[in-house]
């Protein structure tokens, strides 16, 4: 794209000349191919879109005139160059742009910035990559934080986050964000998330994960231990120690006798 744009401004100082009519059988000739491609309507070539809105950015707008390319140098447009960035899910380009113009348009694209990352995150939650997920839901609910007066996205964004760690079979991770929140909406989160915090070390067991779950299981009634949350905290107990029974099971069938008291103790 800037090779093309380095062309086309080339020819204009070359020539002095705010205007440059190509036509479009000879653009071959002009760019690289990478950045041409055929016209559905006619088969002639002509410069890719996301070219056409990179040049807009530089200040070139172009049109088609049958067999013609007709590009104009124009004096540019924060707010169409703004529009045109966020056309190409340039949102925080967009707002930088207008930071100092106009600061209402400025944090709408911010915020579209946010939302575009929980959209990512959705798309890899939903392929199951919930690493991924989790670390774009964050980066959202940072970036809310920080840039955003908006609570609501702030708390979504970790809400997800948290989720997807747990998902992820990180619940340290998950825990590591409580920190961003007030006490209150720690403990609604936490009672909401004890369930899927044992269907998660289901999970893990059903895949002969037993140590893995195990862990996950430690880690999450230490915390609520520490947050006085003692009905969560018991059904996490309740699941830890089936998932003791069943590892309990296995070892005495295949007689690893020390393993075995020392997995009895854990239960008692």
């Amino acid at each position: 794209a800037e090779k093309a744009w380095k062309i086309i401004d080339s020819i204009m100082k070359k020539e002095s000349i705010d205007e440059v009519t190509l036509e479009r059988q000879y653009l071959p000739e002009v760019f690289d191919s990478e950045v041409l491609e055929l016209s559905k309507d006619d088969g002639l070539p002509t410069l890719k879109p996301f070219i056409l809105v990179y040049l807009g950015l530089k200040g070139i707008i172009t049109k088609l005139y049958g067999n013609f390319l007709k590009l104009k140098k124009v004096e540019i447009d924060l707010d169409l160059i703004s529009h045109l960035y966020s056309k190409i899910n340039l949102y925080l380009e967009a707002s930088k742009i207008l930071e100092e113009i106009d600061q209402k348009k400025s944090k709408n694209f911010k915020k579209l910035y946010a939302d575009a990352m929980i959209r990512e995150g959705n798309i890899y939650f939903n392929k199951q990559e919930f690493e991924r997920a989790a670390s774009l839901y964050e980066r959202a609910g940072q970036y809310s934080s920080k840039e955003l007066s908006n609570k609501e996205l702030v708390g979504e964004a970790f809400r997800l986050a948290i989720n997807s760690w747990i998902s992820a079979h990180q619940v340290e991770k998950a825990f590591k964000i409580l920190e961003n929140l007030d006490r209150d909406e720690v403990h609604n989160i936490l009672k909401s998330l004890s369930e899927k915090i044992g269907a998660a070390a289901e999970f893990l067991v059903s895949n002969n994960k037993f140590e893995l779950a195990k862990e996950q299981l430690y880690i999450a009634i230490n915390k609520y231990q520490r947050e006085t949350l003692s009905e969560n905290k018991e059904y996490l107990t309740y699941k830890l120690t089936e998932i003791l029974i069943q590892i309990l099971k296995i070892q005495v069938d295949a007689s690893e006798i020390y393993a075995a008291k020392y997995t009895y103790d854990e239960i008692e």
